[in-house]
């Protein structure tokens, strides 16, 4: 089943490039579909070649040819990925992952070899020409869903407490480089970066929190059986 025959959301669950020369490079991942009317949840392994028809001499066509070997064992090796991924099985996702950016001339058309680091989930399809300021490495984390409204208007279903693993590579700042969590509160309301350190006390923190939410469950319990009780005035 292709990429093409489904319309909802999919996820990548690996994937990974081979570098043939400058303007060709070989592609492919591994991407999770769910379940939809028509069409099953499956996991598919999609491959491309980017870039122009290139000539190759004979001598050319030697020295390049193991990078085609090099593309067929990723291509295996995402295969097994998505077979393990299919089948509820520990999936260890080919990384780092390697590529080229080639810079605005606002950076001077400088090209940098960029390595993801193992949390990156970022498909960086779209920032092979970005400013290297405006690159980010992330990764998605868990959030919960909670009706909420600022106005008079009915409350909707918004994210809150949504976690990402965030690096800025090339930021001025020296602590953006390094991975980093956030939290969004609720609509765009993001926490500070924080160390492994910081957010472990956050998560300590938010445990302690619950702990008391649930002490003042048991007061509005009270509350709504006094009411029901004929308590209330």
């Amino acid at each position: 089943m292709t990429a093409t025959s489904q319309q909802a959301e999919f996820t990548t669950i690996a994937k990974g490039e081979v570098i043939i020369a400058r303007d060709c490079v070989l592609e492919a991942e591994v991407n999770d579909w769910p379940a939809q009317p028509g069409f099953p949840a499956s996991v598919d392994v999609c491959a491309c070649v980017s870039g122009t028809i290139l000539q190759f001499s004979p001598e050319q066509v030697i020295a390049v040819a193991p990078k085609f070997t090099e593309f067929t064992a990723l291509l295996v090796e995402l295969a097994n990925q998505g077979i393990a991924h299919r089948d509820g099985d520990p999936v260890k996702v080919k990384l780092p992952r390697t590529w080229t950016l080639t810079a605005p001339a606002s950076y001077g058309h400088v090209k940098i070899t960029e390595t993801c680091l193992s949390f990156c989930r970022a498909d960086h399809t779209s920032d092979r020409n970005v400013h290297p300021m405006d690159l980010w490495h992330q990764q998605y984390g868990p959030s919960m869903t909670l009706a909420v409204t600022d106005t008079a208007e009915p409350p909707e279903p918004d994210k809150v407490l949504a976690v990402s693993i965030d690096q800025r590579p090339h930021d001025l700042d020296p602590a953006a480089r390094v991975p980093h969590a956030r939290v969004e509160v609720s609509g765009g309301v993001w926490s500070e970066a924080m160390t492994p350190d910081a957010f472990a006390a956050f998560i300590d923190q938010l445990a302690g929190h619950v702990e008391k939410l649930r002490e003042f469950h048991t007061v509005l319990a009270q509350a709504v059986a006094e009411h029901h009780g004929g308590g209330a005035a």
